[in-house]
């Protein structure tokens, strides 16, 4: 689905979840800001960096010039506090957040000027990337940030385990085992081919995995073949030269 404004000659767009919302106008910058501490301690000049290694959240604001009955039909594509895939002027990489607050005013005849205020994660990713092991090996995140892919694991036993560089996910199947097991380390879930929530096969005293940026190290222990998805994560500003 698509909708124009009547912006000019802006010809910026956004995809939003799947809606073009087309004609519309960026009104704030980027503010890309690392979260840390500072910490001063008593007799000593200046302060020591305590660094949490995460980025803080990016807030961004469009605005567009529409009549009235519009805007009811944009409150509905654009829900509050519910995260969506948004694409800025760009096909292949995109980054994920939610609205978090539409305001508009009249502007001139029964036209209204409506300005949308986005909170987003602090990097783009790009296109997805899939890739299978049949036994160990190495896989290549050419992000900036760690990555967590979805992995799909077919097990040749009961129990079996799935290691990334020096961490190792336990699992043991306690009824029959399924063809297949899908772990997303994003959502921190585990589901049987059949789509079933399977989160007690892991073994609590085991690690969740990620992808560090660069080479990691892929062991597999019991398991015939896993089917690695993950997309790559990127500084918010590439999506300037990621066209």
């Amino acid at each position: 689905m698509s909708i124009k404004f009547n912006n000019g000659n802006f010809n910026f767009y956004i995809d939003y979840d799947g809606t073009i919302l087309r004609n519309v106008s960026l009104v704030s910058d980027v503010n890309y800001k690392s979260s840390y501490d500072l910490i001063r301690m008593d007799n000593r000049d200046g302060f020591i960096l305590d660094n949490r290694n995460s980025m803080e959240q990016i807030n961004r604001q469009f605005t567009f010039y529409t009549k009235g009955e519009k805007i009811e039909r944009i409150g509905k594509i654009l829900k509050f506090n519910k995260m969506a895939k948004i694409y800025f002027n760009n096909s292949n990489y995109f980054c994920r957040g939610f609205c978090e607050n539409i305001s508009y005013k009249k502007f001139a005849g029964d036209f209204y000027e409506v300005v949308v205020s986005l909170v987003l994660q602090p990097y783009i990713m790009g296109p997805k990337v899939v890739k299978t092991f049949t036994k160990n090996g190495t896989i290549v995140n050419e992000g900036d940030f760690r990555a967590y892919p979805v992995v799909k694991i077919f097990p040749k036993q009961s129990d079996f385990s799935l290691s990334i560089n020096s961490k190792t996910m336990r699992f043991s199947v306690k009824d029959s085992l399924k063809g297949n097991y899908i772990v997303d380390f994003d959502k921190v879930e585990i589901k049987d081919c059949d789509g079933n929530l399977k989160n007690s096969i892991f073994h609590k005293d085991s690690d969740f995995l990620h992808l560090e940026a660069g080479e990691n190290s892929i062991v597999l222990n019991n398991i015939e073949k896993i089917v690695l998805t993950a997309n790559w994560r990127y500084m918010f500003y590439d999506i300037y030269k990621r066209r």
